[in-house]
């Protein structure tokens, strides 16, 4: 960037004469102490390397890492367009945005088109959240999928046979009808990520339970109404938000 406004200044009079200083002043910002790290959650949440429509958890964290290690860092800016995705990614971008908040580096999120489930998993901890006016968010709800296919074996003539020691041993879920002890064990764990996401978002925002017990259950709403039921703090763009952590922290040039 300095090469190229360099150039720019010499080989152009507009910027020779008309906007000289403006370049300078960006050429000097460049080279400030104090930077806000914006990070990009983009596209479905999972596991892995960030690739198109994917917002994988080992790129994600490798860049909030990367921010609250420089030294230089005086906030990051999370900016979410995500419908959301994996608990277990979801979480690994969390705990590391607890890591920053643990040394002093305010996060604010700057909430896209959308920013739901999963999304909105990962933004309700950050100090302040911006949201504008059509984003999609919430859906404070889960949901979990495991695949059978022991009738596509009927159709097939395959039989499916074994031993084990234990009830449960040799139980395959994918070729075997699901016994009640397995259903209500899978119901469990998804029902107790459910309250983990309710009572997580209730201490985020400090909200009560009961009210985020409400306005959960898997509905969604636009930034205008997630402003009226404090999901949100403010609408605005990424620019506000970048805007408003330069001026709580008093930053001249950033």
């Amino acid at each position: 960037w300095q090469n190229y406004l360099s150039e720019a200044i010499r080989n152009d009079s507009e910027f020779k004469f008309g906007k000289k200083n403006e370049a300078i002043s960006l050429c000097l910002h460049l080279n400030s102490d104090n930077e806000i790290k914006v990070v990009t959650v983009e596209g479905t949440i999972m596991e892995g390397d960030v690739t198109f429509g994917t917002a994988g958890s080992d790129g994600v964290v490798a860049m909030l890492k990367e921010a609250h290690e420089d030294e230089d860092t005086k906030a990051i800016v999370l900016r979410v367009n995500s419908p959301g995705g994996s608990v277990v990614a979801s979480d690994y971008m969390r705990w590391e945005i607890e890591k920053a908040q643990e040394k002093g580096i305010p996060v604010v999120v700057s909430m896209g088109t959308l920013a739901a489930s999963g999304g909105y998993w990962i933004s309700s901890l950050a100090d302040k959240i911006y949201a504008e006016p059509d984003t999609i968010t919430g859906s404070i709800g889960v949901f979990s999928t495991l695949f059978s296919f022991e009738k596509i074996y009927d159709w097939m003539g395959i039989n499916y046979d074994g031993y084990s020691t234990t009830k449960y041993g040799a139980f395959d879920f994918t070729a075997m009808d699901w016994p009640e002890e397995f259903s209500d064990a899978f119901k469990a764990a998804t029902d107790s990520i459910y309250v983990q996401f309710t009572t997580q978002t209730a201490e985020d925002r400090g909200l009560p339970i009961e009210t985020v017990r409400e306005i959960a259950k898997g509905r969604v709403y636009s930034g205008e109404m997630a402003l009226e039921i404090d999901l949100v703090d403010e609408l605005g763009t990424l620019d506000d938000a970048i805007k408003y952590v330069a001026e709580s922290a008093e930053l001249e040039d950033y």
